[in-house]
């Protein structure tokens, strides 16, 4: 989970640039910028599901949702987020556009400018334009959304090099216990324990069936552990064999790595992802 510290900086940054642009309020509907930015996103978007979080200049901010998340949202940090949720029943048109309305009302900027993102979708853009009118929508992604996520601080930087640290202690320690005759299980618990010592807040630890079953020579393991340390993932891969792998095997692996070679060395300013991807596919 991300700290309240981490939570309480990206507001202040936030804010000073919507200030900056005359902002009053930022719309977030669910996705990634409303995790970055509340440390929680429900699911959706309007009118499959409304779940959105409305930070405003000043105050404290707030969230349009559906009782079914209250449950998940009594864990978050209350000094951060306030305890204001306006809800509505999943599927009540009408109620979910008068408790918008009642929001922005609130937050007294039912006149004001709201920014949104880029991604926002046309229907969650025509619920807000029809809850309040009077209300200017800018779309504010390049001006305040992504300058903050794009640009880390010092605090952020220590954060992506410890998960990144802790993903090689994981494989570090795979490499030391991975070994012929050991329960898988014991392995896992291992594993878990290492994650747990070295700080890291969540690790996605492999599911290695039941302890009763054993390592065997010839066996293949796969890990990604997904570390997360304040809110940022180290995401890396290892294969592990146990005995030395066959032909086939070698074969994977070389033109694994020569592909990753030759595409790491043309990561450049001005390549496109899209040739990126078209070197993959001929190298692969």
């Amino acid at each position: 989970m991300v700290t309240g510290h981490t939570l309480l900086k990206r507001t202040a940054r936030a804010r000073d640039l919507m200030q900056r642009h005359g902002i009053d309020c930022l719309y977030l509907i669910p996705g990634r910028n409303q995790r970055y930015f509340s440390g929680y996103t429900g699911w959706g978007g309007w009118p499959t599901r409304l779940g959105a979080y409305i930070l405003p200049l000043e105050g404290d901010p707030v969230r349009v949702t559906i009782p079914m998340y209250q449950g998940f949202l009594k864990g978050l940090q209350r000094h951060v987020l306030g305890d204001k949720l306006y809800l509505y029943t999943d599927g009540d048109q009408a109620m979910a556009r008068k408790q918008v309305q009642q929001a922005l009302h609130d937050l007294k900027v039912n006149a004001g400018s709201i920014g949104v993102e880029q991604e926002i979708r046309h229907t969650d853009y025509q619920l807000i334009k029809t809850a309040v009118p009077d209300a200017s929508i800018s779309t504010v992604s390049q001006t305040v959304l992504d300058p903050i996520r794009m640009i880390k601080d010092d605090e952020e930087i220590a954060n992506i090099r410890k998960s990144a640290t802790i993903c090689d202690h994981f494989f570090e320690t795979a490499r030391e216990i991975i070994r012929e005759g050991r329960p898988l299980n014991d392995v896992r618990i291992t594993l878990a324990t290492r994650i747990a010592e070295l700080g890291a807040d969540s690790a996605r630890i492999p599911s290695l069936t039941s302890s009763s079953q054993r390592i065997r020579k010839g066996d293949i393991f796969d890990f990604e552990p997904d570390v997360v340390v304040d809110g940022y993932y180290a995401e890396a891969s290892r294969t592990f064999f146990v005995g030395a792998p066959s032909r086939k095997e070698q074969i994977i692996w070389e033109t694994c790595m020569t592909t990753y070679s030759e595409i790491e060395a043309n990561v450049r300013p001005g390549v496109t992802m899209h040739e990126l991807d078209l070197l993959y596919k001929k190298l692969m």
